[in-house]
């Protein structure tokens, strides 16, 4: 997929790219993959940092269950609920930014390599079908902030041949 992502001129020139780590194959079902350094899953740190820094916020279980429990409702219904979760549940994402990149030049670059490692991963998820994303399965990069996506065991097994790469 990175070779497909530098034929285009736009994505080039943004230096756009999906991070990579090596897998090494042994059977079907198993393999050995590399130990991703430096990183840390989103869903851990978000989960240490709510307690942290806004320990009278909801729990993300409770906000989950929440919305779980709407998603049959009707539009404002749902809306209503995710409002409530908006309201008792506060972003700490960019305290990962504030923690690891002090300086001004370091925060704004390791912000924009985010921007562009979630618009790659975006693209490519969406082009390959990609699904079982969450929070456990895509780790922050304490280095250089871009996302790193992990556990792709059925995505491997899903792509064969699809007609959306065709178009690139």
């Amino acid at each position: 997929m990175d070779g497909v992502m530098q034929r285009s001129r736009e994505t080039r020139r943004r230096a756009m790219r999906i991070r990579t780590y090596k897998v090494i194959p042994l059977k079907p079902q198993t393999g050995v993959i590399e130990w991703v350094l430096e990183t840390t899953p989103l869903l851990e740190y978000l989960e240490k940092t709510h307690v942290a820094v806004h320990p009278s916020d909801w729990k993300w279980s409770v906000c989950r269950q929440k919305i779980y429990e709407a998603a049959t409702k009707d539009h404002q219904k749902r809306l209503s609920v995710y409002q409530e979760v908006c309201h008792h549940f506060k972003p700490v994402l960019r305290f990962f930014f504030l923690e690891h990149f002090r300086d001004p030049d370091s925060w704004l670059s390791r912000k924009i390599n985010y921007s562009r490692s979630v618009a790659a991963s975006s693209m490519i998820g969406h082009v390959l079908g990609l699904g079982d994303r969450h929070g456990q399965n895509i780790l922050l990069d304490k280095r250089t902030g871009e996302v790193v996506h992990i556990d792709l065991g059925v995505a491997f097994e899903q792509v064969t041949t699809n007609e959306k790469l065709s178009e690139f």
